[in-house]
């Protein structure tokens, strides 16, 4: 296996990680973390968390399996970026009214997957694929 392969790899798996802890802990702290942000229904927590679940197993599948895809992979780089730009229209916009310690924690995992997005495309673009 190429040193780059490998290195995407371990980003996917990282990344999978990352959001198996980000998705449990908004299923089970929803309650807690609604407070903290000042949301008022927090089963939206528990939806995100659900969704982040579901990213997570693709990201499995495609850091461990025989062959990488390029199209899955550019698919996850894009859905990080959604999560991204979705993150700083929340920030800005505010049409939740959170709170600013909620903004900074958006923040803060919005740069954390932006990283994950980056080098995640980073290694994707060094790769050769048989089309």
């Amino acid at each position: 296996m190429k040193s780059t392969e490998k290195k995407l790899r371990n980003i996917l798996k990282i990344n999978a990680a990352f959001t198996i802890v980000s998705a449990l802990v908004l299923t089970i702290l929803s309650n807690s973390i609604a407070n903290l942000m000042h949301i008022e229904n927090n089963s939206v927590l528990q939806y995100i968390g659900i969704g982040l679940l579901l990213f997570a197993v693709s990201l499995i599948y495609n850091g461990t399996k025989r062959e990488l895809s390029h199209s899955q992979i550019k698919f996850i780089v894009i859905q990080d970026c959604a999560w991204v730009a979705g993150s700083a229209a929340l920030i800005i916009l505010n049409p939740f009214n959170i709170t600013p310690i909620g903004n900074i924690i958006i923040a803060s995992v919005a740069v954390i997957v932006g990283l994950f997005g980056y080098f995640q495309y980073h290694f994707l673009t060094q790769l050769k694929f048989n089309k």
